[in-house]
């Protein structure tokens, strides 16, 4: 989400979590979710680049080729 300005939010129960544009925010709600959403955001105009994406994951069986 953040390579291609995006937005990142997770609701669950009275607690909210959110990462935009390098910031990150955990808040408590005041009124409850009854279970857990979650947003994803991103500028679709912007073409994405799966690979880019794929390789900044952590690396847990070696490098992709």
């Amino acid at each position: 989400m953040q390579m291609h300005s995006g937005n990142f939010v997770v609701v669950s129960y009275q607690e909210a979590f959110r990462a935009r544009e390098g910031i990150t925010q955990s808040v408590c709600l005041p009124h409850g979710w009854q279970g857990t959403i979650v947003v994803l955001e991103w500028n679709t105009d912007r073409p994405l680049n799966t690979l880019a994406v794929y390789r900044s994951w952590p690396d847990s069986e070696g490098p992709l080729p």
